[in-house]
């Protein structure tokens, strides 16, 4: 259960600094520290983390201190001893995944500061989350958002939240899993128009077209190059309703 217990911990941390990105310096440690970290090597000392967390905090202008790091204890995904951080000993057998999904969210967090505002709050750190490819992170996210929606919105939610899904199964090598969740998203999206609540659908669609293929027949297919995007435009006041 410990990589259950640390993607769980990882995306209700993700969440939490997407939805309040100013006080989350502790990302900027969560990341340092994972560079660090190897089976060998399972502490690192606070100083060289403080360090290296500070240049990739600069960009945010977050301030990089104990009470960041104790934000980072108290949930205990590290501890600390002494002048040392570590992690906790059940989550060593999944550091690449640690690392991975830090410095996604770094990506997600650089995403969001340079966002359109115009935009629905909502959509962007939805988006965000997926261009930064926390797919689980963002299946959690918008899952809620899905299930709180009604009218024409509601269908839209959910086609992204099974595509997030396909995405995530698909790192996880269950070819089912995501073919069949791709499919289901594709269906779901199909009818709305080029753009949809200041995203550009017709280039989604487009850009899903060939992973769909890939997920259906991965032995028989090249897997395509970039992870599609959620690319956001200019919205138009509120699009109509879904065609059909």
């Amino acid at each position: 259960m410990s990589y259950v217990d640390l993607k769980h911990l990882l995306a209700d941390l993700a969440l939490e600094a997407v939805q309040h990105p100013r006080p989350a310096g502790w990302a900027a440690i969560a990341a340092a520290c994972a560079d660090h970290l190897d089976a060998d090597q399972p502490s690192v000392a606070w100083k060289t983390v403080r360090q290296d967390a500070n240049v990739l905090a600069r960009p945010f202008g977050w301030t990089i201190d104990e009470r960041a790091l104790d934000h980072l204890t108290d949930k205990d995904l590290l501890r600390k001893n002494g002048d040392t951080i570590s992690i906790p000993p059940r989550f060593l057998p999944h550091l690449q995944y640690f690392k991975r999904q830090t410095h996604r969210l770094l990506d997600v967090l650089a995403e969001l500061a340079s966002g359109a505002a115009e935009t629905e709050e909502d959509v962007r750190r939805g988006a965000a989350l997926f261009n930064g490819r926390l797919f689980f992170e963002c299946h959690e996210y918008l899952e809620g958002i899905w299930k709180a929606t009604s009218g024409p919105e509601k269908a839209f939610f959910h086609g992204i939240v099974q595509v997030a899904a396909a995405f995530y199964h698909f790192e996880k090598e269950n070819w089912h899993g995501a073919a069949a969740l791709m499919s289901k998203g594709t269906q779901k999206r199909s009818k709305y128009p080029d753009s949809f609540l200041g995203v550009n659908l017709h280039a989604f669609r487009r850009a899903l077209k060939s992973w769909a293929g890939y997920f259906a027949d991965p032995a028989g297919r090249r897997r395509p190059g970039d992870y599609p995007r959620l690319n956001l435009v200019q919205p138009q006041k509120r699009q109509e309703a879904p065609r059909g």
